[in-house]
């Protein structure tokens, strides 16, 4: 069995008991979510030894801060993510960032989803009418990835290149 040692907070933060990669949250992460929120705006998840920042407010502040908030160093938890995606839009900070920012951005800000808004439209038909003949429904493979891929790799310029593999991606960040 693996050493139980809990790590302590190695700042001022609060303790929260939530293991975020646990079954028991990975099931019921709204629970999670809340423990976190009521525990402080930063808390310290001894059971992952990380930080974990909580509720719309603190993360804008943090997103807003790039001298304390680092990204250009990474954001994930696992090292050799980080190592890859240095330099990438998420991973960057300053002139880096914002030189990134201006190409992945404009696709997806409020305006320029105007624009697409039927076609968006659209594509919830036409998903709602496939899961309807199907009679049952996975709303994870049947909605929730399927739909937003379709949408946002096209709007992003991945194409089907990004419906292959944008999943794979963004659970690699994760690991």
């Amino acid at each position: 069995m693996p050493d139980q040692t809990i790590p302590t907070a190695p700042t001022g933060a609060p303790t929260c008991g939530v293991d975020f990669y646990s079954d028991e949250y990975v099931l019921d992460p709204v629970r999670g979510y809340h423990q976190m929120l009521a525990a402080g705006p930063v808390v310290w998840l001894a059971a992952n030894n990380l930080h974990a920042i909580c509720g719309f407010h603190a993360l804008k502040e943090s997103l807003r801060n790039p001298e304390v908030f680092i990204s250009g160093k990474g954001v994930s938890i696992n090292d050799e993510v980080n190592e890859f995606l240095i330099g990438s839009t998420l991973n960057s900070d300053g002139p880096e960032h914002t030189a990134t920012r201006a190409i992945t951005f404009p696709p997806v800000t409020p305006k320029a989803l105007v624009e697409v808004t039927d076609r968006i439209k659209q594509k919830a038909i036409e998903t709602a009418e496939r899961v309807a003949e199907l009679g049952e429904l996975d709303g994870v493979a049947d909605i929730a990835h399927p739909l937003p891929l379709s949408i946002v790799t096209d709007l992003v310029g991945l194409g089907a290149h990004g419906d292959e593999h944008m999943l794979t991606w963004g659970s690699a960040t994760l690991k």
